[in-house]
């Protein structure tokens, strides 16, 4: 009762400019901090990850899931791009009214109203511009991933851990992309499972951390046309 009576007190004595920009900030606040909560535990991705390859390394380099996925509720593409930077997205705006709000409450003890509203607003400019250059950075990334990826197609590689018949289930395997070894989940359509230490041949890259392989067939020597008598 003491607490909620303090709390009645001071939220009386804010003027109506501390008053907005506390709702603004605290609630986008709470956001980014669900955002990134999502983010640490995979949620926030599209693609998710499957308990069997979370512990993966290399194959997160395929699409690590931290596409702006929240921008959907948004605007698929953003309202405004420039060079493939997302000016105005979910993440941009929440990060504007979160540290453009708290710019303001602080700066109104100091300024008139309108003051502190116009730091504010150049505040949260630049922290949306920040997350937008900061999210195409991690996009470029992850797009570099995607290539090397690419050149995984057609390579051999060795299987780390078995790969179950059928698809019934994935495994890893091990394979030098661009002079770099990568782990990456597997599955096969071959009527035998893949055992650990045997080799495979990459077929095709099925989704974010998902390859499929094949395995090799061993070449039989050519018999001679000719037989000693």
């Amino acid at each position: 009762m003491i607490f909620c009576s303090a709390a009645g007190n001071w939220w009386d004595g804010l003027t109506a400019t501390h008053q907005a920009a506390f709702i603004l900030a605290a609630a986008a606040s709470v956001i980014l901090v669900v955002q990134l909560v999502m983010m640490l535990i995979g949620l926030g991705s599209d693609g998710g990850f499957d308990g069997d390859t979370s512990d993966i390394d290399g194959c997160g380099d395929l699409d690590c899931g931290i596409p702006d996925s929240a921008d959907d509720a948004f605007n698929n593409d953003g309202i405004a791009e420039a060079s493939g930077l997302r000016i105005v997205s979910f993440r941009t705006v929440v990060a504007f009214f979160a540290l453009g709000g708290w710019i303001t409450y602080t700066m109104a003890y100091f300024l008139p109203w309108w003051g502190a509203v116009l730091i504010g607003v150049a505040a949260g400019c630049a922290a949306a511009v920040g997350v937008a250059y900061l999210m195409r950075a991690i996009l470029s990334f992850q797009s570099d991933g995607n290539r090397k990826m690419g050149f995984a197609v057609g390579k051999i590689a060795e299987v780390y851990l078995t790969i179950p018949a059928k698809r019934t289930g994935s495994g890893k395997i091990s394979v030098v992309v661009q002079d770099a070894l990568t782990e990456c989940a597997a599955v096969t359509d071959s009527d035998e499972p893949l055992s650990t230490g045997s080799r495979c041949v990459i077929k095709a890259v099925l989704s974010e951390q998902l390859v499929l392989v094949e395995p090799m067939v061993a070449t039989k020597p050519e018999a001679s046309d000719e037989k000693a008598e």
